[in-house]
């Protein structure tokens, strides 16, 4: 029977290049694609808190919808960079350093209070050791309490060295928009969105949740780009 059975075969839908680059900007979970039943259309995409625990809001959009939409602005603002290159490698250079100065006062905050601790840590040590000493302590718990505050100390030393080393990328001048500019040269025609040209310019792209403001349905679409984030920023 298992010979001579026939399988049925399970039909492939296409996701659409943008599958895997979806996501809901509210919970921050990934859109999952939703084939076509009775829908005349080229399938959807849904927030997945949404479909799985009906914890968010649908964030529903249909792809021949997206994918227009998409391009459509990816030919825009591309053409823009390509065509205006001193002026949008500026405009990025200003964003760039304002992001990365922001970075580096938050770096150097948690750094500083990171450093705190660990020299507070250092005083109660030492004050455990007196302690033992003087027969305030116990020896086994002497033992907990150094174990613990020895832990915290390893976990603050080497979030320490994280944070070093994102304050010194952060103060780096960066040439993101020059990379950026050569990447979109390569796409002078965009007549359809592939999976080439999302893979190799886009980051993410964010869909807001669709709402109805004076009878006409608006929906917010945030492209995020490689090297340069969301260009309208």
């Amino acid at each position: 029977m298992r010979e001579s059975g026939r399988r049925r075969k399970e039909h492939v839908w296409d996701k659409g290049p943008l599958n895997g680059f979806l996501y809901c900007p509210d919970c921050g979970s990934k859109l999952y694609f939703n084939h076509p039943s009775r829908l005349k259309t080229s399938g959807t995409y849904s927030c997945g808190y949404y479909l799985h625990y009906k914890k968010c809001t649908s964030h529903y959009i249909r792809r021949d919808e997206l994918d227009p939409a998409v391009l459509a602005r990816l030919r825009a603002e591309c053409a823009f960079a390509r065509e205006h290159e001193e002026e949008f490698v500026r405009m990025v250079e200003r964003k760039t350093r304002r992001q990365g100065e922001d970075a580096v006062k938050q770096g150097e905050k948690e750094y500083g209070e990171a450093r705190a601790r660990i020299d507070e840590i250092d005083q109660i040590i030492n004050q455990l050791y007196e302690d033992k000493v003087g027969g305030r302590l116990s020896a086994e718990r002497f033992s907990r309490m150094l174990a613990a505050y020895e832990a915290e100390q390893n976990t603050l030393r080497a979030k320490c060295e994280t944070l070093r080393v994102e304050i010194n990328a952060a103060r780096t001048t960066s040439d993101k928009a020059k990379q950026f500019i050569r990447v979109v040269k390569r796409f002078t025609e965009m007549q359809e969105l592939t999976p080439e040209i999302v893979a190799t310019l886009i980051e993410r792209v964010e869909i807001g949740q669709a709402q109805v403001v004076d009878g006409e349905k608006k929906q917010e679409i945030r492209i995020v780009y490689h090297f340069v984030g969301d260009i309208r920023e």
